[in-house]
């Protein structure tokens, strides 16, 4: 009777623990204890206990809510210590939530501050100012338990490669800059070496006449940054040696492992980086990966500031397996999956989005909303979900990291009110859909503010990469960037009242929004966005500016741009040698030309499209690929069937009406009425107005 009695009690007792903590738990970083119950008053102390006691409740009957404390939240080992190679958390299909009302949160209380970081906290007492400049401060990496993890290298790559895993330094939450040379100039751009001459595919000369780019080879870790054949594609090359041609000419070579992108042509711009002896500026930092040493020169009292340096790959990492036991570390091939998943945007222009996840699919977190949190200091991505259903991401604010600040592809999700800065490489991406069905994802990207990224690789890594079926993107805020604001390449997505600002001003043949190379890819409508400042600030080298504020670029059809407002503009939509597309009820202000249409297609780019008995051209194979006579490209989009019998290479059906301008220094159009005829389009009603 005893022990029917204990049984009795115990199974109460647990009845009553689980009804507790399926309402919530409570993690304080800084204070907590894995070993506590997870209450307000015995927090936890990493959130993936408080994963693991979720697991423990599955499948779940009520929603679970984790509450963080305000605390720094640290990547951890399964004894709690800090440790660089794991993510702080990770997330697995069984960590999801069940239906759109029985799901799990991890969010900030309110008023609560609470900081992700990957990075490690280089403390004021670990400084001491080096013997040659006493601006220059020094700190032993090894001595504060780092060297174990390594420091990465500057990876080179193609167009819109986003490879690099080096360590960044971080201050007072700002970026610091790689030792370089010139120096970046006091109103904040970025200043350049022109090459000189072209030597062969791996070798230059430059100007030298102090003699200091001759000494760059002296350091193992030197590199180049540069527009090296074309102003808009940026690469680094790691220079190999450097000889001194003359009093004045340095020679450059790179290594064969890092050849420049497209090759070296004469007048290119480019700076060194990474180089110790061009230490010599506020903001800049240089590590000797050799004897494990950080070299530093304040902006402001190193004794007050807060440093980090970069140390862990991913913050949160949601996972396409369950194999993923307590806090371990990914396996390389886990690893790899979540890195397909994370494309350069430019790669999505030429490759169909066909992912449509569903909750329960074994390889989906579902159901899952992260809010409230600060996420920072990641080598390379802070969030990274590559197979989600229902996933919300709600007013984070995400910074600081080595590539992208979160990339995400799934279904039915709602990314609002995040604010990303700061990041190597591309803001954000947001893909789903299945193109060849054209069934809808359903993802909406709204009242996000994205500023300052690719800060590292500058061309193709947008403010948000975006594709797929049926996304939504809405008044989102993107400034203060070197090329692309949205980049990609899909179906039936909207873009409305988005604010692009200040935006390719670096680059030259692009756009703020940029999409490209299908006939395909239609019904995509941009409405009531703005676009403003959408022009060169910086000297090009290789070609005269070309910046479009929307760029519908090599053939790309069937989209509508309405009601938007281009303000500051070097053009405004440009058409390049598409068909069906609505350009109509825009006002364009103080812009070079409003619109541009050509006819590449007649052209230099007449074999994409050509297709007889002997030659099928790319954009002909995308048509048969999707078998675009029948349903669902038939009936979604009847001009399509005619493509190869209605002129195929001709820009035809452009309609460009009901538009207004004022203050255009080339004019409206950039074609003679003649032109638009013959091409069968339809430009009439565009007026100018008192600005």
């Amino acid at each position: 009777m005893k022990r029917l009695t204990s049984i009795f009690v115990s199974a109460v007792l647990l009845l009553q623990f689980i009804s507790f903590v399926k309402s919530d738990f409570y993690v304080n970083c800084n204070t907590g204890n894995d070993a506590n119950d997870g209450s307000s008053g015995s927090p936890f102390l990493t959130p993936n206990k408080a994963r693991n006691m979720i697991r423990a409740l599955q499948p779940l009957t009520s929603s679970v809510t984790v509450y963080f404390q305000t605390s720094d939240c640290y990547p951890r080992d399964p004894s709690s210590n800090i440790n660089y190679t794991y993510p702080v958390l990770t997330l697995e299909p069984q960590d999801s939530g069940v239906s759109t009302d029985i799901t799990i949160t991890y969010t900030a209380l309110p008023g609560a501050t609470v900081r992700f970081i990957s990075g490690a906290s280089i403390p004021a007492n670990a400084w001491t100012p080096t013997s040659t400049n006493p601006n220059i401060y020094q700190a032993n990496l090894e001595s504060l338990g780092l060297s174990s993890y390594g420091y990465g290298q500057l990876t080179p790559g193609g167009l819109g490669t986003c490879a690099d895993d080096q360590a960044e330094l971080f201050f007072n939450s700002n970026p610091m800059t790689l030792a370089r040379y010139p120096n970046i100039l006091s109103n904040g751009s970025w200043a350049w070496i022109n090459i000189d001459k072209v030597i062969n595919s791996s070798t230059f000369t430059v100007a030298d006449p102090d003699g200091r780019i001759s000494k760059w080879a002296q350091d193992p870790l030197a590199a180049a940054h540069g527009y090296w054949s074309f102003d808009w594609a940026d690469s680094y090359v790691n220079i190999q040696y450097s000889t001194a041609s003359d009093a004045n000419t340095a020679t450059l070579t790179s290594y064969a492992s890092s050849p420049p992108v497209y090759g070296y042509i004469a007048t290119a711009r480019f700076m060194g980086v990474n180089i110790l002896s061009e230490l010599d500026a506020p903001n800049e930092y240089y590590i000797d990966k050799t004897n494990n040493i950080l070299y530093f020169y304040p902006p402001s009292s190193i004794q007050t500031g807060e440093a980090f340096l970069s140390m862990g790959e991913y913050t949160i990492l949601a996972t396409t397996s369950n194999s993923i036991s307590d806090n371990q570390p990914l396996s390389y091939e886990e690893q790899t999956y979540a890195a397909r998943h994370m494309k350069t945007p430019i790669d999505l222009l030429n490759e169909p989005v066909n992912h449509l996840p569903q909750a329960g699919d074994g390889s989906t977190v579902a159901y899952l909303t992260i809010q409230g949190i600060t996420i920072a200091y990641a080598r390379n991505t802070a969030m990274v979900f590559p197979s989600s259903n229902s996933i919300t991401l709600n007013n984070n604010i995400i910074f600081n990291t080595g590539h992208n600040g979160f990339s995400f592809a799934g279904t039915n999700s709602t990314l609002t009110n995040n604010l990303v800065a700061n990041t190597g490489c591309a803001a954000s991406s947001v893909y789903g859909g299945d193109e060849n069905h054209l069934i809808s994802a359903n993802n909406y990207v709204g009242n996000n503010e994205f500023h300052n990224y690719a800060r590292f690789t500058r061309t193709y890594n947008p403010g948000v990469g975006w594709g797929g079926v049926g996304n939504t993107y809405e008044n989102n805020y993107i400034h203060n960037a070197p090329h692309n604001g949205m980049l990609g390449g899909g179906n039936n997505c909207l873009f409305s009242n988005n604010t692009f600002d200040t935006l390719v001003y670096e680059s030259t043949d692009s756009g703020a929004w940029y999409a490209g190379r299908s006939w395909v890819r239609r019904g995509n409508t941009l409405i009531g966005n703005t676009f403003r400042n959408i022009q060169n600030t910086e000297k090009m080298t290789l070609g005269a500016p070309s910046v479009q504020a929307i760029y519908l670029d090599d053939q790309l059809s069937g989209t509508n741009i309405i009601s938007n407002t281009f303000i500051n503009c070097l053009k405004g939509s440009f058409v390049g040698g598409g068909r069906d597309v609505i350009i109509t009820n825009n006002t364009y202000i103080n812009c070079g030309y409003a619109v541009h249409i050509d006819n590449r297609g007649m052209n230099w780019q007449l074999d994409d499209c050509t297709y007889n008995s002997t030659y099928t051209g790319p954009l002909v194979q995308d048509l048969f690929a999707i078998n675009y006579t029948l349903p669902p490209y038939s009936t979604n989009y009847p001009p399509i069937v005619n493509t190869l019998n209605y002129h195929p290479c001709v820009p035809v059906n452009i309609t460009v009406n009901n538009n207004r301008y004022c203050n255009l220094t080339q004019g409206f159009i950039d074609v003679s009425v003649n032109d638009t005829i013959q091409w069968y389009d339809n430009v009439n009603n565009n007026n100018p107005f008192s600005c």
